[in-house]
């Protein structure tokens, strides 16, 4: 996040292998790097213009939120602002100290730890989303297992959106046999909580995006619910990959975005979908993706529309840099000019087709910090 990763499917010699762990499609080969080499690091009280992946944005009066997938070894780094323009840090820290910029310093006892930094377990956290719950915070977010088997959801509370916040689970809240399942988010529909989320796929099976009801509390699934496909890859442009689901209500209008192809790529776009319910399947309005390459951005995903202070659609989403592209493998990109590929944060915004149910872009975004 969006927040997605692409794994590769397993050859007929290794079948038996994958019933114990996890076996993925072609279409999602490529790890997801949360940690990439030369990522700008996070300073307090500061703009940070560095790589800030799947984003997701909450507004809190005229505050906006916003968290990102693991970077700069920090498990939920957070930024705020006030104009969707300049994002800064938290005002104040211990630079290097394992809280610094993170909203969730700690990772659940069940999940793979890459670190242990000054008693704090540190975990890749992938394309969170943080909501208001019953007067509390709620992240949730998808993390590796222990055994490094797949990717699951967990979700995590705090008394403010500033955190921290806490995992006291014992064992994720999804977590699919033989498949990953990552990208969660949250929504409040007509009165009721409901989490989204994309299971990865396995050799047999795509990979689908997929609500089910939570409780009051958004402590565990409401009593007797199910969960519900809402989407599968259908176009060309998708790959066979989509993921990164993120539901808005717009114009009285219930709209599902989600990203689609090879997040590491030029090929990555956001699409969208218009959807009557909860639980039915989305249709899409058009064949073609929402956002694609432009002259300043290169592979967009990891989407979050929200609604902003002034009552206009936005949308947060993250994208490369044209020719700048895919996390290296060394810190040599430090000395070059282009810099560091990262995937910065964007703000766009959206309208609707006048006389239509579709909507279009009304423009790009600024990357943020220009």
């Amino acid at each position: 996040m969006r927040h997605g990763v692409r794994r590769v499917a397993l050859v007929t010699g290794l079948l038996a292998a994958a019933l114990t762990a996890s076996t993925l499609p072609a279409a999602q080969a490529v790890d997801h790097k949360p940690n990439p080499k030369g990522s700008d690091p996070f300073t307090a009280g500061t703009p940070y213009t560095g790589d800030f992946p799947d984003p997701t944005v909450l507004r809190i009066g005229s505050t906006y939120f916003a968290y990102s997938t693991t970077t700069a070894n920090i498990n939920l780094p957070l930024l705020t602002s006030h104009d969707l323009s300049i994002w800064t840090t938290r005002p104040s820290y211990t630079a290097g100290s394992a809280t610094d910029n993170d909203a969730l310093p700690d990772s659940p006892v069940w999940a793979s730890q890459n670190t242990v930094v000054n008693g704090h377990r540190k975990s890749p956290v992938w394309a969170p989303s943080v909501a208001r719950i019953q007067g509390r915070y709620v992240a949730a977010y998808a993390t590796q297992l222990a055994d490094h088997s797949r990717y699951c959801i967990s979700t995590a509370r705090a008394g403010s959106p500033w955190g921290p916040f806490t995992d006291t689970s014992a064992g994720p809240l999804v977590c699919p046999a033989h498949q990953g399942a990552i990208d969660p988010s949250l929504f409040r529909y007509k009165g009721k909580n409901w989490l989204l989320y994309k299971t990865e796929g396995n050799a047999s099976t795509p990979p689908k995006i997929w609500s089910r009801q939570l409780n009051k509390y958004a402590t565990g699934f409401a009593h007797r619910s199910k969960a519900r496909v809402l989407l599968k890859p259908k176009l060309a442009w998708e790959g066979g990959v989509i993921e990164n689901p993120a539901m808005v209500v717009w114009r009285k209008r219930l709209y599902l975005f989600y990203s689609a192809n090879n997040w590491a790529s030029d090929r990555y776009r956001i699409g969208y979908s218009l959807c009557t319910s909860m639980v039915t399947k989305c249709k899409r309005l058009t064949r073609y993706p929402l956002m694609r390459n432009s002259a300043t951005i290169s592979g967009p995903g990891g989407e979050s529309p929200f609604v902003d202070a002034h009552g206009l659609l936005r949308m947060a989403y993250h994208a490369w840099t044209p020719g700048n592209i895919g996390y290296p493998t060394t810190t040599t990109c430090l000395t070059q000019p282009s810099g560091c590929a990262q995937r910065r944060m964007h703000i766009a915004r959206l309208v609707r087709v006048p006389g239509t149910k579709r909507l279009r872009l009304a423009d790009y975004g600024a990357r943020f910090g220009t």
